[in-house]
């Protein structure tokens, strides 16, 4: 009958001579620690005889080399050697736990690529090369668990993804401005001191000089020391500040810049511009060519917190809990959107999309007889505004949908919409009910809509239907600050359509969220 005697270790006889070796040093060491707490009692006679009992047992086995390798050692300080099995056994520990995190990227990496190429076969059998967006892009929705995290300094205010390049840029409350490749995170890529209190919004351009045929990146960081800087970000991956500005005579909530092209309004076409809200309740237009404040818009009765440009019309959101659609060339108030009980966070016009990327939407629509489609679009929106509806979160917990009224137009001429009387006010189409605290940001993507709360958790919500498809609840542990993701577009030159979110939190991380 076999035992455990029969059994050979799988060591050669000189690893077996440095085992015994580091297994004596080990017991030295520990009854050598024990006898310094005890120096006159038991324990430094237990240490005598339990080193000579092992010395002699190892002996008698045969193996030489141990009476020769063991050093007698009554000094009180203690060899790097007596450490050496402990310090290989915890070792072993961590790479077990490392082998455990490995194997499980790997499992879902592998699960990705399976699914990208099941994704990537549908797209060739049913586009047949077409450019209308992918299968994978259309029905992207975040994984429940983060890709990676980003640890910074201090609590992230705000975040956004670059356009054409897999980096994400941060701003922090200490009013630092990061660059991160998204798939090395240990170290920036580039950093800034921006500004001397808290950022809290960034937003980005991509402009082609036509000279060089070069593409560069301008940011546009706004913060709570009521500066608006602009930052050229180059291919060296640094930040170049180009543009230092200020007018407002409060904190600055929100910036977007954009190219105006194809502007109505002939003096402001073709130009970059940038829009800016603030705690002293106005909304300022900035020519970015010269610095100039081209327009200046009063339009809430408290700070205005949130805005969102599309064309020559812009949305506002504010602590007085209203929306105002406003045409910012000819500074006219259009409408008002009231329903909200607590100050809104964001606002965002819902863009129509594209005729290829609308005509899947209406097919899948048509074929899941369940579901209601809440948003349709007629062709006098298409037309003269080019949308129809808008979304807000607020600190109540609510994301409300609304329609925005149409503007009276005289004989078609779209430079000077005025106030239509008849419909002067919003039209509440849904409101989105599932945080548990107020919500701070919104992104759309396509028929999908994302917004992060208080309440650490991020939802996808479905804009035709109004469900929620998705909660993230293990992204972070703190209050969502903000999120970002790649816009849906037919124009690849837009978006590259990535399924790809980040997102920021009080807890001072950033995680990237991918399939």
């Amino acid at each position: 009958m076999a035992t455990n005697y029969d059994w050979e270790l799988p060591l050669s006889r000189q690893q077996k001579i440095q085992l015994d070796k580091s297994i004596i040093d080990y017991v030295t060491w520990n009854y050598k620690v024990l006898g310094q707490q005890d120096p006159i009692g038991e324990t430094a006679h237990q240490q005598d005889l339990v080193v000579r009992g092992l010395k002699l047992l190892f002996t008698k086995q045969g193996d030489e080399g141990v009476e020769e390798g063991v050093e007698e050692n009554n000094d009180d300080a203690i060899r790097e050697d007596e450490l050496l099995l402990p310090k290989k056994w915890n070792s072993i520990v961590r790479l077990q736990r490392r082998i455990v995190d490995m194997e499980k990227t790997q499992k879902e990496l592998n699960s990705h690529i399976i699914y990208l190429n099941k994704v990537f076969k549908e797209y060739k059998e049913n586009n047949h090369g077409n450019s209308v967006t992918s299968l994978a892009s259309r029905d992207w929705l975040p994984s429940d668990s983060p890709f990676g995290t980003i640890m910074l300094d201090s609590m992230v205010t705000a975040i956004k993804l670059h356009p054409y390049l897999s980096m994400v840029f941060i701003g922090t409350d200490y009013g630092k401005l990061y660059a991160y490749d998204i798939f090395t995170m240990d170290l920036p890529v580039a950093v800034i001191q921006s500004h001397t209190k808290s950022i809290t919004s960034i937003d980005v351009l991509k402009v082609h000089d036509p000279v060089t045929d070069t593409d560069s990146l301008l940011i546009a960081v706004v913060s709570k020391d009521l500066v608006l800087k602009i930052y050229n970000f180059k291919n060296n991956n640094s930040f170049v500040l180009v543009r230092s500005m200020k007018s407002h005579s409060h904190i600055i909530s929100d910036v977007k810049i954009w190219l105006n092209e194809n502007n109505n309004i002939i003096e402001y076409n073709n130009k970059i511009l940038i829009a800016t809200c603030s705690r002293d309740k106005t909304v300022k237009i900035w020519d970015y060519e010269n610095s100039f404040v081209i327009n200046t818009l009063e339009l809430h009765s408290d700070w205005i917190r949130a805005l969102d440009i599309l064309g020559d019309y812009l949305l506002t959101g504010s602590q007085d809990t209203t929306l105002r659609f406003t045409h910012w060339p000819t500074n006219t108030g259009l409408s008002i959107g009231e329903g909200h009980t607590f100050p809104i966070e964001s606002v965002k016009f819902i863009p129509i999309v594209g005729k290829e990327i609308n005509a899947v939407i209406e097919e899948e629509d048509k074929n899941s007889p369940s579901s209601q489609t809440l948003m349709e679009i007629d062709e006098e929106y298409k037309t003269m505004l080019g949308f129809k509806y808008c979304v807000s979160a607020s600190r109540d917990k609510t994301i409300k949908i609304w329609q925005i009224p149409i503007p009276k137009f005289i004989g078609n001429n779209k430079n000077k919409p005025l106030v239509n009387n008849m419909s002067s006010n919003f039209k509440c189409i849904l409101t989105l009910v599932g945080h548990e605290s107020w919500v701070k940001d919104l992104k759309i993507r396509g028929r999908y809509l994302f917004s992060c709360s208080d309440d650490s958790t991020i939802r996808c919500w479905d804009l035709h239907t109004g469900k929620c498809l998705k909660v993230l609840k293990d992204v972070h542990n703190a209050f969502i600050t903000c999120i970002d993701v790649d816009p849906l577009s037919d124009n690849k030159s837009d978006s590259l359509d990535r399924e790809l979110m980040v997102s920021g939190a009080v807890d001072s991380t950033c995680n990237i969220l991918l399939k």
